[in-house]
């Protein structure tokens, strides 16, 4: 259904005069505090997510599901929880540069591509976010290695970093300064599409709010909208590509126990489809699956495409989970600042 957009009353206009006028740096600031608070509230759902994505990768699997997963992790480490925030300083500090650069060049260019118009149009919106995903490609895939790497050292074994700057030498010593872009590709595909669909949902759902309402402009979006619209937008991008971002987290921790496994984005996709094609399903999914189809019991073995298609979707709970407070507290930071300074005040 198409966005029908409402027309610009003479505040809509003034602001819209303005939009290039606005000190550059502004979205850039915005950004960085929006990613910070969003870490702060989404890492521990990241923890389980990137546990549960590598499970049995290295070994047999230790985890049985979502809340066995968090149970032994919140067990792991005295105080009790602390390993739920294991990995946290590299996004910190990372997080915090990559969402100043998503929403500092989202903004930037959107204020270039439409310069004389509020709110924004929709083809825009997606522009502008591929633009944006692309942007800061390069970092994330750097911070997300080494976040990962450090989130799956849960034993001995697995415990081969001392820290930050000693997993960046080892990797560095092992692969050269390649090794520190391992997944760049399949990081590439992951965020280019999500973030269009990220800010395309957005977007959309901020002007339904607002669009049977003449002179009206993002800035009469209240604060609840925008938790609501930044929630549901990070929901939308991850379900579009969150495959690559299983694919993506196998290929950047092959290699830390062991012989690497995979040549590429292409062969972990084909080797992880094999392997979890072969693996039986668990009475957990064979109770989920008789849910949608009562007669499915008898014909499971029939089921190898289910079967190999479910590794793509493992740790997906805590991901949409963790997706819609996150960018909800992302969304509505970042707006509320740039409100703030264009306007003197939130309202």
């Amino acid at each position: 259904m198409a966005v029908q957009e409402p027309r610009l009353g003479p505040k809509a206009k003034e602001l819209a005069r303005d939009a290039t006028h606005q000190p550059w740096f502004q979205d850039f600031v915005a950004g960085c505090a929006g990613g910070v608070t969003g870490l702060i509230v989404g890492h521990p759902f990241d923890t389980i997510k990137s546990r549960l994505q590598t499970d049995g990768f290295s070994g047999s699997k230790k985890y049985t599901g979502v809340f066995n997963c968090f149970a032994q992790t919140f067990k792991e480490e005295r105080p009790q929880g602390k390993a739920l925030y294991k990995g946290i300083w590299s996004p910190m500090f990372g997080m915090g540069f990559i969402n100043a650069i998503i929403f500092g060049v989202q903004g930037n260019v959107m204020k270039h591509l439409q310069p004389d118009q509020t709110p924004p149009k929709l083809r825009n919106s997606v522009i502008t976010g591929c633009i944006a995903g692309g942007a800061q490609a390069p970092i994330c895939c750097v911070v997300e290695l080494l976040k990962l790497r450090m989130q799956c050292q849960e034993d001995e074994r697995t415990h081969v970093y001392k820290g930050y700057w000693d997993a960046i030498k080892k990797i560095y010593r092992a692969y050269g300064i390649r090794g520190l872009f391992t997944g760049f590709g399949t990081t590439l595909w992951r965020e280019v599409p999500a973030f269009g669909v990220y800010f395309a949902s957005y977007d959309y759902l901020c002007q339904l709010s607002i669009r049977q309402r003449e002179g009206a402009t993002m800035d009469d979006v209240g604060p609840i909208i925008l938790s609501i619209a930044g929630g549901f937008s990070g929901i939308s991008a991850w379900m579009v590509t969150y495959a690559f971002d299983v694919v993506k987290s196998r290929l950047q921790v092959d290699g830390m126990v062991g012989e690497r496994k995979y040549s590429g984005m292409i062969d972990c996709f084909i080797k992880s489809y094999r392997e979890s094609q072969q693996t039986p399903l668990t009475e957990e999914e064979k109770q989920q699956m008789r849910k949608f189809h009562r007669h499915l019991e008898e014909r499971f073995s029939r089921y190898e495409t289910i079967r190999g298609v479910r590794v793509f979707f493992k740790g997906i709970t805590p991901t949409i989970v963790r997706a819609f407070p996150v960018n909800a507290v992302t969304f509505t930071t970042v707006a509320l600042i740039l409100r703030y300074w264009r306007n003197g005040s939130y309202e």
